[in-house]
């Protein structure tokens, strides 16, 4: 299972290029896209958040050259942890954390998982969740 997980996740990173791994909730789920079970986008269209939910990969991406950084919340309702990520690199780039990166990002499976989408302009946040099934 870890084999399948990293491959994944090499899988991700050689599709993205320049992907760099970062260390530090709401609406219905839109579905996924690709091989991602769920993507959001910000309400400015300035971040895309794509969850895998095999290994609990989360990839946060800029995708507006507006000078601002982009962040999620990724919470575990009802308690029981969660994590704060964000990506000040820049317009076109990725930052991406799994249960392989560390610990803190294996989130517990058969739980609803929320989300907390923005860059930092507050105003153009969008909530998300989905139930950890897989």
């Amino acid at each position: 299972m870890v084999r399948r997980t990293l491959g994944i996740l090499a899988g991700v990173i050689a599709s993205v290029g320049g992907l760099a791994l970062a260390s530090p909730a709401a609406a219905s789920d839109p579905g996924g896209g690709g091989s991602w079970d769920h993507t959001w986008v910000s309400d400015n269209g300035g971040a895309t958040l794509h969850v895998m939910e095999h290994g609990d990969l989360v990839q946060l991406c800029d995708t507006k050259a507006d000078g601002m950084s982009v962040h999620v919340d990724v919470d575990v309702a009802g308690g029981g942890g969660g994590y704060y990520l964000q990506n000040s690199a820049g317009n076109g780039t990725c930052v991406a954390v799994s249960a392989t990166t560390a610990a803190k990002y294996d989130l517990p499976e058969g739980k609803t998982i929320d989300i907390w989408l923005s860059t930092s302009d507050l105003y153009d946040q969008v909530g998300g969740s989905y139930l950890n099934d897989h």
